[in-house]
């Protein structure tokens, strides 16, 4: 300094105490990273989130004995072009009564725009159920943690009215506990998404439709 005299060291305690915050911070973010991959490893292929039609799982949930373990009639990918070409062989081609919507250049990335997929993916989904009662719908992505979890998170707020973005991620967490969309998809499910779907259900009013045909029970 100017004068001559040192500067002040902050006191030990506060070093020490700001040591520690971050020391837990590191412990808490690697416990959450933790129980992350138990879940992961612990998980199934698909589960079912709405019992006899609508599921969520990983790209294995296409292997033909999931999908006829479960009675699915429909499937809703969620891979990139780039991902579907290096799947394994067993994994390529679908049962010939199975129908698939696929959606391209969807990355699971904090900043790819859900708003870009969510009316395509909410309209594949009832488009599928509403085909009758004994339609069954898988959604799936890479691993079917996060864009899997945001667009059937998404679909949950669609049709229960009400419904906010953590309560459906609870919701949906209590059938599949791997569940985990990255940071940017959890922002927009809870600031961006909710204004969309009442966009969407303006529309829809206008033209109605069969989206809330199916029963959620919460």
């Amino acid at each position: 300094m100017s004068n001559g005299t040192r500067a002040r060291s902050p006191p030990c305690s506060i070093t020490f105490a700001t040591r520690w915050a971050r020391i837990i911070l590191i412990l808490t973010h690697m416990a959450r990273a933790v129980n992350m991959f138990e879940a992961l490893f612990e998980s199934n292929a698909l589960d079912e989130v709405v019992p006899g039609r609508l599921y969520i799982g990983s790209e294995d949930a296409r292997a033909h004995v999931h999908l006829a373990e479960h009675g699915i009639t429909h499937v809703v990918c969620l891979q990139t072009q780039r991902e579907r070409n290096v799947y394994p062989e067993r994994l390529k081609t679908l049962p010939p009564h199975v129908q698939e919507r696929v959606l391209d250049f969807f990355e699971d990335s904090p900043g790819t725009l859900l708003t870009s997929y969510v009316p395509l993916v909410m309209e594949a989904i009832d488009a599928a159920l509403a085909e009758g009662p004994d339609k069954r719908v898988l959604v799936h992505c890479a691993a079917g943690i996060s864009r899997s979890a945001a667009m059937v998170i998404a679909w949950l707020m669609w049709t229960i009215p009400g419904l906010t973005a953590e309560q459906a991620y609870n919701q949906l967490k209590a059938k599949r506990r791997c569940i985990g969309p990255n940071a940017g998809f959890c922002k927009q499910l809870r600031e961006d998404v909710p204004l969309l779907l009442y966009e969407m259900r303006m529309e829809a009013a206008e033209a109605p439709t069969t989206m809330h045909a199916i029963h959620v029970a919460q």
